[in-house]
């Protein structure tokens, strides 16, 4: 008998962290992922593997105008299963692509893309997008520099000051998404995508402030 594929429920929680516990807490605790975008495959009353779109900061123009017609809106997909059950990894593929392309009949005059993320030597997978009409376009690059080693002393000039931020308040967190934006063509992350990554163990940010205003950040 073949899987059920349906949508995530908030009882699917403790099946998902069995096989990807990032999953879980993203399903349960980033407003970006939506119900909707999120699906999982369910063999015995047990979620087996799940996978979803997540919207990227592209997506904030889609409910909204100040992009021209050539602008695209991008998601990111992705899926994950327990050891013997990764076959349903494609089966969630195709519901995915099916939501994504329903996504696109409500947004008809907007460009939608979705993408994926995936190591540079994960050839079987890179074929497989490959062989769905995907192409390559990004590139992470790894930083090289031995961190043990201290950094050099530069120069504060231009009354430009250094400081650790936390961005305690709701109007730091605002002068945060803004700079963003003034830098990177109008995008800027979601307030619960910044949410998601404050709340992590790893976070931590360093700013350049200029009269006040945040000028660079790096995260």
């Amino acid at each position: 008998m073949g899987a059920n594929i349906r949508n995530y429920e908030p009882k699917d929680a403790k099946d998902v962290a069995e096989f990807n516990f990032l999953f879980n807490l993203a399903y349960q605790y980033n407003g970006d992922f939506k119900p909707d975008n999120i699906f999982c495959a369910e063999l015995d009353g047990r979620v087996v593997a799940s996978g979803h779109l997540e919207p990227t900061d592209s997506c904030e123009y889609l409910d909204r105008e100040g992009k021209d017609s050539a602008y695209i809106h991008r998601f990111l997909f992705d899926t994950d299963s327990i050891q013997g059950c990764d076959h349903l990894e494609f089966d969630l593929f195709d519901r995915i692509t099916d939501r994504a392309m329903e996504i696109k009949q409500s947004y008809p005059q907007k460009r939608i893309q979705i993408g994926h993320t995936c190591s540079h030597n994960d050839f079987q997978y890179i074929d497989f997008l490959l062989s769905k009409g995907f192409y390559h376009e990004l590139n992470y690059l790894i930083m090289k520099r031995d961190l043990t080693q201290p950094l050099p002393e530069l120069s504060n000039s231009y009354g430009i000051e250094l400081k650790r931020w936390a961005m305690e308040s709701e109007a730091e967190k605002g002068l945060y998404l803004q700079a963003e934006k003034d830098g990177f063509d109008g995008e800027s992350w979601s307030k619960a995508r910044l949410a998601w990554f404050q709340h992590g163990s790893e976070w931590d940010t360093f700013t350049a402030f200029h009269d006040h205003q945040p000028i660079s950040s790096c995260d």
